[in-house]
C-alpha cells in the first residue's frame, strides 16, 4: 500500500514552542502594550493573518503585513541557530527515507525562518516540500489542508499518516480521513488525554513513536 507522511514542524519536529510562548509578550511590550493571558495561545492555534488582525485589535497601529514582519524578525535568528531537533527525529526521518516513503512538511510557520532551522539540524533533505498556512490560506483547524497537502504527495488521505502534537490539528487531520500519530509537547500537555482517545498512534517523541505498525498499516 502506498504511504505518504505529512509532518508538523512547531512542537513535533523541533523543539521551538518556548519561543512562542514569550515571542507576542516581547513584540507587544516593545510597542507600549501590556499582553493579555491569551497571547500564548494564540500563537498555537492562529496563523500570522489573525495574530497581526488581533494585534491591531489590541491597539498596534501598524499594517498586518508589518506586524507579521515584525514578529517574524523575533523569531529568525532564534531558529537559524538554536531551536533543536526533538529526540529521535533525525534517526526517524532516516528510515523513512531509506523505505522511499514520500515527507512534506505542513506548518503554521513561516517557510522563510523555518527552511533555515531544518537545514540548520540536517533534516531539510528529508522533505519534498514545506507547505505553510499561509502559502495555502488555510489553517490547520481546517481537514481540507489536510486533504491538499495529502494530494500534493500523491496520496490520498487514508494513505496517508499526519504527525502531529496539537489537538485541534489532530482532530482536523483525522476528519480528513488521515490516520494521526501524535506525539507529546509541553504546549499541548493538558490535552494530552483526549489526545490519546483521537490519535491512532501516541508516544513522547518521534523517536519512540511504533514504527514498525507505521509502516504496515
Amino acid at each position: 500500500m502506498r504511504q505518504g507522511f505529512i509532518f508538523d514542524a512547531d512542537g513535533t519536529l523541533i523543539d521551538s514552542m518556548p519561543i512562542w510562548k514569550t515571542v507576542g509578550q516581547v513584540y507587544l511590550r516593545q510597542r507600549g502594550i501590556e499582553p493579555p493571558a491569551d497571547v500564548t495561545m494564540l500563537f498555537k492555534t492562529s496563523t500570522f493573518t489573525e495574530t497581526a488582525a488581533y494585534f491591531q485589535r489590541l491597539g498596534v497601529h501598524e499594517k498586518k503585513e508589518e506586524i507579521i514582519q515584525g514578529i517574524v524578525a523575533l523569531v529568525h535568528e532564534a531558529y537559524a541557530t538554536e531551536v533543536p531537533v526533538k529526540p529521535g527525529v533525525a534517526e526517524a526521518l532516516s528510515q523513512v527515507s531509506q523505505r522511499q516513503i514520500p515527507m512534506c512538511v505542513l506548518t503554521a510557520s513561516e517557510q522563510e525562518y523555518l527552511t533555515p532551522c531544518l537545514e540548520h539540524n540536517g533534516i531539510l533533505q528529508y522533505f519534498s516540500a514545506i507547505f505553510t498556512c499561509t502559502q495555502l490560506k488555510k489553517t490547520k483547524k481546517e481537514p481540507s489542508i489536510f486533504i491538499e497537502t495529502a494530494q500534493s504527495l500523491g496520496c490520498a488521505p487514508e494513505e496517508t499518516v499526519v504527525f502531529e502534537d496539537s489537538l485541534h490539528c489532530i482532530l482536523a487531520a483525522k476528519a480528513a480521513g488521515c490516520r494521526v500519530a501524535a506525539v507529546q509537547d509541553e504546549a499541548s500537555k493538558e490535552d494530552w488525554e483526549k489526545i490519546c482517545q483521537v490519535a491512532d498512534w501516541t508516544a513522547p517523541t518521534v523517536g519512540a513513536l511504533p514504527w514498525h505498525q507505521i509502516f504496515l498499516s
